[in-house]
């Protein structure tokens, strides 16, 4: 665990710090990910959840928004599994949270959908104009004031697509609010890698931390996770 100009986060998840995925202990957040169809539980590729409970535990969180539905798609940048679901961690996240309204966005319009306190819209992340957009219809929806309790980046997993999304979307985000960027890059030295993503985050002014959690997956079994002042 990469630990950057902090330490609130890292002490919330300090009891899992190089534990394997397959090992990890699984909660509730975990059963309903796997319950609905999302990868972020599934031990193997990705193990995240369990440190989602733990970076939330105390959080009374309310507003909740996921870039990245997941579509299925071969024409899509990215693609999820066969055996996983369009917007199955939307419905998790509905389930672990009580009280949330849940918002979501992706690239691919034939995922976008409307339910019981879950809301989507279209998004192209590697577009300004398009983010901006989105936000300002999301505000439409919402009392003026109204900043996120958890926002989640899981959309096309590109440092650019990352760091454009973060760049126009963390003023989103509540103080204290936590905004976590999925599947970073832990193997190959490419754009995506996690120390180039801790070096980014290394210049911005906030408690932050990069995750690599160790198993049979090393490729994007990562992730960044920020918490605002």
């Amino acid at each position: 665990m990469i630990r950057l100009n902090g330490g609130t986060l890292a002490e919330r998840v300090a009891h899992l710090d190089g534990i394997p995925g397959h090992d990890i202990p699984h909660g509730m957040l975990c059963d309903l990910m796997n319950q609905h169809g999302s990868n972020k539980a599934d031990r193997v590729n990705h193990a995240y959840t369990p440190f989602y409970a733990a970076l939330l535990r105390d959080e009374s969180v309310k507003l909740v928004f996921e870039a990245g539905i997941g579509s299925q798609k071969p024409s899509m940048p990215y693609q999820m599994r066969a055996h996983n679901v369009p917007g199955g961690s939307l419905r998790a996240w509905r389930e672990f949270f009580p009280n949330v309204q849940i918002f979501g966005a992706d690239l691919d319009p034939d995922v976008l959908f409307s339910e019981e306190r879950i809301e989507t819209f279209p998004l192209d992340i590697l577009s300004v104009d398009s983010i901006r957009g989105m936000w300002s219809s999301i505000q439409q929806r919402l009392p003026v004031d109204a900043r996120f309790d958890l926002i989640v980046d899981d959309a096309h997993h590109s440092f650019r697509a990352n760091t454009t999304f973060f760049a126009n979307s963390f003023e989103m985000l509540r103080p204290g609010g936590i905004f976590i960027i999925e599947d970073l890059d832990t193997h190959h030295n490419n754009d995506h890698h996690t120390s180039r993503m801790a070096s980014h985050l290394q210049d911005i002014e906030a408690d932050a931390i990069v995750v690599e959690i160790p198993g049979p997956n090393m490729v994007n079994n990562a992730f960044a996770a920020i918490l605002k002042h």
